[in-house]
C-alpha cells in the first residue's frame, strides 16, 4: 500500500554538512486516499546553540529546546509513526532530506533504501504554479493555489499541513503504483520515548489539517483520544479555482478536471446556523459554550484576534450572540462616530481603519458595523 510522509524540519541554519542541525521535525502520514492517518510533531535538542538569525526565522529559542529530546531519543517514536511509508514528500525536499539523513547517521541508523521522494516545489514548477516572478516558495505556491495559510511560515507542523494540501492537489499517482521498491521498516530500537515537545497539542494540529481540507482517517481518534469529538471525515468536493496567479486558463481547466480535493472536515458539533461554516462554528462553540475569551481562542488556535472577531461576526450577524460580549460601549461609540464622519460612498473598512489610526482591528470593526447595521440595542 502506498503511504506518504509529508515532513518538514526547522534547523539551526542552512548547511547540515557544516554542523547545522534539526530543532523541530513534524510529519503527517497520508494513505493512498490522501487521508491523514498519523501525525508526528516534536521540538529537537540540536546539541548546539541556535544562532539568533535562525531563531528570527522560526522563533525557536535555545530555551525552547533545552528540555527537548535529542534526535536519537525520538527515533523510536519517529520509526513507529513512519512505519510502512513508501514516499517521502516535502517542499524543496532535498533540503529536509539532507538534514534527516545526517541526523539518522549520527544516531547510528540510516534511512531505508529505495524510498520514493516527491518534491512539491518541483511539482509546482512543472505546472508553472508560483507568483508573477516565478517564485516557488511554499507561501507563493499556496497563494497561487488559494490554499489558506493557517499560520506564519516556518512552523514545522503548519508547513506540513500546507505542503500536504498542495501535494494532494498536484500529485498524480502512476498507474500500478500500489507497490514500491521499499517501505519504512520497524527499526530495532530499544524502548520508546514519550518525551515529545510539540509546539501545539496534537489535537490542534489535527484541527488545522482539517481546516485545510485534509480529511482525517476515522482511526485517528483511536490514536489521539484528545481529539475529543472533532475529526470525522466527510466526502469530496470539486476544487473551485485553483489559481489566479501563474496558470493559464487552459492549465486551470486541466487541473480542475483531474483534481478532487477532500472537503473540509465537519466538526462534530451542531452548527448554530446553516449559513455558518465549520471554522466559525468552532469559534462560536469555544466562545459561547466553553466560555473562552477572544485572546485565548486566538492563542490556542494560532489565529489573530482579528480573525477570531471575523468568525464571531457571523454569529453576531445571525443574532446568536450580542455585541456587548465583543465590544465595549466606548469602542462602539468611537467606531460609530468615525464611520459617520466618512463620506457616504467611502464607508468600507480600510478608510475607517485609517481614520481610527488602526486602533481597532478589521475584525472588531466588522463586528461593530454589522451590529450598527442591524440597529439592535446592546445585549
Amino acid at each position: 500500500m502506498t503511504m506518504f510522509a509529508i515532513f518538514d524540519v526547522e534547523t539551526t541554519g542552512l548547511y547540515p554538512d557544516r554542523g547545522d542541525r534539526i530543532v523541530e521535525i513534524a510529519a503527517a502520514i497520508l494513505d493512498d486516499q490522501f487521508r491523514v492517518v498519523r501525525l508526528f510533531d516534536s521540538l529537537v535538542n540540536p546539541g548546539r546553540t541556535i544562532p539568533p538569525p535562525a531563531t528570527a526565522v522560526h522563533r525557536i529559542s535555545n530555551a525552547d529546546v533545552s528540555r527537548a529530546p535529542s534526535f536519537s531519543e525520538l527515533l523510536p517514536d519517529l520509526d513507529e509513526c513512519f512505519e510502512g511509508v513508501t514516499h517521502l514528500v516535502g517542499h524543496n525536499v532535498p533540503f529536509d532530506l539532507a538534514f534527516l539523513t545526517i541526523a539518522f547517521g549520527k544516531s547510528g541508523e540510516q534511512l531505508p533504501d529505495g524510498l520514493h521522494t516527491v518534491c512539491t516545489l518541483q511539482l509546482a514548477k512543472r505546472y508553472g504554479i508560483g507568483n508573477e516572478d516565478n517564485r516557488y516558495k511554499l507561501q507563493m505556491v499556496a497563494a497561487a493555489l488559494e490554499v489558506p495559510l493557517i499560520s506564519e511560515a516556518h512552523q514545522a507542523m503548519f508547513d506540513v499541513g500546507v505542503t500536504a494540501k498542495i501535494f494532494s492537489m498536484l500529485y498524480e499517482k502512476p498507474s500500478g503504483d500500489n507497490a514500491c521498491t521499499a517501505s519504512w521498516p520497524v527499526y530495532k530500537t530499544q524502548g520508546k520515548t514519550s518525551r515529545q515537545l510539540p509546539r501545539e497539542s496534537i489535537s490542534v494540529s489535527c484541527e488545522r489539517l482539517a481546516r485545510l481540507g485534509l480529511s482525517l482517517s476515522t482511526n485517528l481518534n483511536k490514536n489521539f483520544p484528545d481529539l475529543g469529538t472533532f475529526g470525522n471525515a466527510t466526502g469530496n468536493k470539486q476544487f473551485d479555482d485553483p489559481c489566479k496567479i501563474g496558470l493559464s486558463s487552459a492549465a486551470v481547466a486541466e487541473l480542475k478536471a483531474k483534481v478532487r480535493l477532500p472537503e473540509a472536515t465537519s466538526f462534530a458539533i451542531q452548527r448554530p446556523h446553516d449559513e455558518m461554516n465549520d471554522t466559525s462554528s468552532l469559534t462560536w462553540y469555544l466562545f459561547t459554550q466553553q466560555k473562552k475569551d477572544i485572546a485565548s481562542i486566538a492563542r490556542e488556535r494560532s489565529l489573530t484576534e482579528s480573525t477570531v472577531h471575523t468568525h464571531l461576526e457571523q454569529a453576531l450577524r445571525y443574532g446568536l450572540i450580542g455585541i456587548s460580549c465583543i465590544a465595549t460601549p466606548v469602542q462602539i461609540q468611537r467606531i460609530a462616530a468615525a464611520r459617520g464622519s466618512l463620506p457616504v460612498n467611502d464607508g468600507k473598512l480600510k478608510p475607517l481603519f485609517e481614520v481610527l489610526n488602526g486602533e481597532f482591528s478589521y475584525g472588531l470593526l466588522k463586528c461593530v458595523i454589522t451590529w450598527l447595521d442591524r440597529g439592535e440595542k446592546p445585549r
